[in-house]
């Protein structure tokens, strides 16, 4: 890993997140992508993750925010009910792919990301 991706990074997070700490939100991806090659390795494992490298023994989902509807509840809370009940000895970690506001291609087309 580079200095120059390292700060690549950090560009596009500035333009994508202007009020976060685009600095320090480049190495924490740093940190979890390229663990062998921190230029500053992390003081804690990334909490989200809970792990700090991947492998094929990794299991992970990927799914939309709104797979599972339960009347009356938030989309995503009715996920999380679901994969606590049902799958979370099984699933490490949840990707959600895009969602809304989107134009086309079932939320890869983000027509806000500001509203997300």
């Amino acid at each position: 890993m580079s200095i120059k991706l390292l700060q690549r990074l950090q560009r596009h997070i500035e333009i994508i997140y202007p009020d976060e700490d685009a600095e320090s939100l480049a190495q924490q991806i740093v940190d979890v992508f390229w663990p062998e090659q921190n230029i500053n390795p992390p003081q804690e494992e990334p909490k989200a993750l809970g792990v700090n490298t991947w492998s094929q023994r990794n299991t992970y989902l990927i799914t939309y925010g709104n797979s599972i509807l339960k009347e009356g509840e938030h989309p995503l809370k009715s996920l999380e009910d679901f994969l606590e009940k049902h799958v979370q000895e099984f699933i490490e970690s949840v990707h959600i792919l895009p969602f809304f506001p989107f134009s086309s291609d079932d939320g890869f087309a983000v027509k806000d990301y500001y509203t997300v």
